[in-house]
């Protein structure tokens, strides 16, 4: 006895439109891969590799991550190198204007004073600058300015930079004795932290004290490569810059050209040359330290950029489709689509009532 199977003319065309759904899903799937060079279902493509894409993507992520921080800190460093340029500028311009009065007064000893003033305001200026919102030289307080302009009071003591001054030397020395005991006086004034309300960091500096209980405070610092640190902090009360506005303070405070003793003079007016000239020293050292760390920095963005790109090549040739191959699937499923829809056409059309 044989069996005959039959299948109806609309069985065939909901079998074909099925088909035909399938292949257009194929379709979008192979046409999302032609636009986008990538799996569409990577992980499914991959297998037991998907964890090696995993792994690079990770990678890429935290080199990525590494050359945005690096960028940032490049152009922090570069405003930190801009702001002490315009603070040696300010000191040399003063420093140039006291040494031909060194020994003796001459016609512009009288303008030191004023100039003093100026150029410490134009350097407290500068080194409280701030970039993308942080202070660049109050140390890891970036939430606060370093310095205090010479006649503002500070917020800790309720003494201006000024008045700490005039405390400290009132009518100026009138002998080599009283400028001696005057020099050593602000010396240890600008000796950082003193613990007594005049000093530097109560009265001058706003920022991170050098030390806390004899120690030595941290200092910033940014991770610039996967286990690699770099120590970049200048702080306004570094000894460079404290020299540098000592010797501005001394002749800020003083009209020179009023000290008659000859000896107290040149004792005053020697000091505050050598504090300016050991400071803008510091500061010239400071800036090629610098310069070396921005040029570190530099480099190690560009490694990070390389590695950046390297995993991405990588990712591509794991998550990656060939687009020969991808468009010629496009192509041949849309000639069965074509060819489908063709078949469903003429079944549609079928009818017993064309046979009678």
């Amino acid at each position: 006895m044989t069996t005959v199977s039959t299948v109806s003319t609309y069985q065939m065309s909901m079998d074909n439109r099925l088909k035909i759904a399938r292949l257009n899903a194929d379709l979008l799937t192979a046409n999302q891969e032609v636009s986008t060079g990538l799996k569409s279902d990577v992980y499914g493509a991959l297998g037991s590799r998907a964890s090696q894409t995993l792994m690079l993507r990770q990678q890429m992520d935290l080199a990525d991550a590494f050359v945005v921080s690096n960028t940032s800190v490049s152009g922090r460093m570069s405003a930190m190198d801009s702001a002490l340029s315009t603070a040696r500028d300010a000191a040399q311009d003063v420093l140039a204007l006291a040494i031909p009065n060194a020994t003796e007064i001459t016609q512009t000893a009288g303008t030191l004073q004023m100039q003093a003033k100026a150029a410490f305001d134009q350097i407290v200026t500068a080194l409280n600058s701030n970039y993308a919102g942080s202070a660049l030289f109050s140390g890891t307080a970036t939430n606060r300015s370093a310095l205090q302009s010479w006649s503002a009071q500070s917020a800790t003591t309720g003494v201006s930079p000024e008045t700490a001054m005039a405390d400290a030397v009132g009518d100026g020395p009138l002998t080599a004795a009283d400028a001696a005991a005057m020099i050593a006086q602000i010396e240890q004034m600008f000796a950082s932290s003193t613990g007594t309300d005049a000093d530097f960091e109560g009265t001058f500096y706003n920022g991170t004290p050098a030390e806390t209980a004899g120690v030595a405070n941290a200092r910033q610092t940014v991770r610039v490569a996967d286990g690699v640190t770099l120590d970049y902090g200048i702080q306004a009360n570094d000894p460079a810059i404290l020299d540098t506005l000592r010797g501005l303070a001394m002749l800020a405070t003083t009209d020179v050209s009023q000290i008659t003793d000859a000896d107290a003079y040149s004792a005053w007016v020697g000091e505050a040359i050598s504090a300016l000239s050991g400071g803008i020293d510091g500061i010239d050292e400071q800036r090629s330290i610098l310069g070396n760390q921005m040029k570190m920095v530099e480099q190690q963005t560009t490694r990070q950029q390389t590695l950046s790109d390297l995993y991405n090549n990588q990712i591509v040739d794991l998550e990656g489709v060939d687009p020969y191959e991808a468009a010629t699937r496009v192509t041949l499923l849309q000639s069965q689509i074509e060819a489908s829809y063709a078949v469903t056409a003429r079944l549609n059309e079928m009818s017993i009532l064309n046979f009678l």
